[in-house]
């Protein structure tokens, strides 16, 4: 009972409640995010470089994990870590990276259809089968055309007649 008694906190020994401070710093592609007591802030900001804010109002939305440092002083940090979300741009670079052209085959193509609809367009691109859960999980295309989803008037063509954008309409 003596060490509990030792171990309880009175009204008179609580100065104030822990003010604390979302800090965060940008490097390699990702952004880290600690909040600390505010009495360290100048000292984190000073040596560390880090700044005060969150990583989302930096555009760092993707969560990417977390990380445990130790800071003497402070001892154990958890960092948060967060990534951008692929822009739409991102993810059609990346897609037309992975179109095959008929000159790169040396062997029979087993290929697939995929869509996507996007600002009242469809993209739709025929590419090696073997590039399919990539174009799905990375540029988030399904598979199908992009006449059954009522996208029947051609818009434009590029890239060898390997990606094509369509406006809906009548054929």
């Amino acid at each position: 009972m003596t060490l509990f008694k030792s171990m309880l906190v009175t009204i008179g020994e609580v100065t104030s409640p822990l003010e604390s401070v979302s800090l965060y710093k940008v490097a390699g592609g990702e952004c880290g995010q600690a909040t600390l007591d505010k009495k360290y802030e100048s000292y984190a900001i000073k040596f560390a470089g880090l700044q005060e804010g969150e990583c989302s109002e930096q555009g760092y939305t993707v969560a990417d994990g977390s990380k445990s440092i130790k800071v003497p002083t402070l001892g154990e940090i958890k960092v948060e870590l967060f990534k951008k979300a692929a822009t739409e741009s991102d993810l059609m670079t990346l897609f037309k990276s992975m179109l095959v052209t008929i000159g790169e085959v040396t062997s029979p193509l087993e290929s697939v259809s995929l869509y996507k609809v996007a600002g009242g367009e469809c993209g739709q691109a025929t590419l090696d089968k073997k590039f399919e859960s990539y174009a799905i999980k990375f540029a988030g295309l399904q598979e199908g055309v992009c006449s059954e989803q009522g996208y029947t008037v051609a818009d434009s063509v590029a890239l060898q007649s390997s990606w094509g954008r369509m406006r809906p309409g009548h054929t």
